[in-house]
């Protein structure tokens, strides 16, 4: 039910490029958000085929430090970013000509082959807690030929403290708790280059995570804050004063909430 109010809510106090006056912000709806983009093929194709796998994956899992056991099918039917959230993080990513693309919370792939494929010449990074689902990513990613993804199994706090390289975007779609979304956001900035962004998943999947965005939002560095109901977008814009949005994304919302 909070999630329903959240919905209903953010549906009627969400504008759609025509009532925007941020030029930055009608552009990133006109030009990235509202253009249309084909899922690819191969990559639904392979995603679909795994949503009727009867396989099981055992393994460690950092992020709770204990092993667990997962079905391969509910990974790719429950837990995996669906089509058009894929599809909007990789628009993203070629809107802004992102070099090194970061995602936090592989899962089994999808959103990163995505990413990739939309963006050959983007270097996606992206790091999972869990070994067995990590292994299983990567055997995806090499099945769909791309060339350009790492995939590395530790805690995000463990990756951190040893990172040194910086990202020009930066995807958090991995522990949905409150204090973890913070943490994880803190360092992101860290390891960002110039404006961003970062781009925060399910920010209404949990009251904790509800919670983390709005102070995320409060955060006086982040000038200009999106809120698109599945996703929340934080850009770090010195000459633009602070503003936060809400976006009706995608123009089917409706629906696809229903």
């Amino acid at each position: 039910m909070r999630k329903v109010i959240a919905f209903i809510t953010h549906y009627l106090r969400s504008k759609t490029r025509h009532g925007i006056h941020s030029p930055f912000v009608y552009n990133l709806i006109d030009k990235c958000l509202n253009q249309g983009s084909q899922f690819n093929q191969a990559v639904r194709k392979h995603y679909k085929r795994l949503e009727r796998s009867k396989e099981y994956l055992e393994g460690m899992d950092f992020g709770k430090n204990e092993k667990v056991k997962v079905k391969v099918s509910e990974l790719a039917s429950r837990s995996a970013t669906r089509d058009f959230e894929a599809t909007l993080v990789a628009k993203v990513v070629r809107y802004f000509g992102s070099r090194r693309y970061l995602e936090l919370g592989t899962n089994i792939g999808k959103a990163t082959s995505i990413v990739a494929l939309t963006n050959p010449k983007t270097i996606v990074h992206s790091i999972e807690g869990n070994t067995a689902i990590a292994d299983f990513a990567r055997k995806s990613i090499q099945e769909l030929g791309l060339g350009n993804v790492r995939i590395e199994n530790s805690t995000f706090d463990e990756f951190f403290a040893q990172n040194s390289t910086k990202y020009d975007c930066i995807f958090i779609d991995g522990d949905h708790r409150y204090e973890p979304t913070l943490k994880n956001y803190e360092n992101a900035k860290q390891s960002l280059i110039a404006e961003g962004p970062i781009i925060l998943h399910d920010i209404y999947w949990s009251r904790g995570m509800t919670d983390a965005w709005k102070k995320i939002v409060a955060d006086k560095s982040a000038t200009v804050t999106i809120d698109l109901f599945f996703f929340g977008m934080v850009f770090f814009r010195p000459s633009q004063a602070k503003e936060h949005f809400r976006i009706r994304y995608p123009k089917n919302l409706l629906r696809i909430f229903t």
